[in-house]
């Protein structure tokens, strides 16, 4: 609901692709092989997430490019998922992690000062 109004205006520059990475299955291969390609080639790598951390597809299609650069928009960023969300961003090197609400982004602030919301 909230992906294809925010994700499609952004894959309209020039230089940007939209990548959807699929299931973590053998019988996906062969579309793993397109986001292998695509996430490689990448600089810089931004999803949408609900809560706490990255699904697996996208976390394993993070790990193809180690070296580009994270950034994610957080939806759902309540207290209970805060803690888990403030350590996604530190050890994933979000830069910067986006939060939908100004007191989640404050308590994270404050919380986690070596990440970057």
């Amino acid at each position: 609901m909230l992906g294809p109004p925010l994700l499609s205006p952004l894959s309209s520059f020039e230089d940007s692709e939209l990548v959807a990475p699929p299931p973590l299955k053998f019988s996906h291969c062969h579309m793993w092989r397109e986001v292998a390609h695509a996430v490689r080639n990448a600089d810089t790598l931004f999803w949408i997430q609900p809560a706490g951390r990255p699904e697996n597809p996208l976390i394993f299609s993070i790990l193809i490019n180690p070296a580009a650069r994270r950034s994610a928009f957080v939806f759902d960023a309540f207290e209970p998922v805060l803690h888990k969300v403030g350590i996604a961003a530190t050890i994933g090197q979000l830069n910067p992690c986006f939060v939908a609400f100004r007191e989640a982004y404050e308590l994270l602030r404050s919380r986690y000062p070596r990440a970057r919301f």
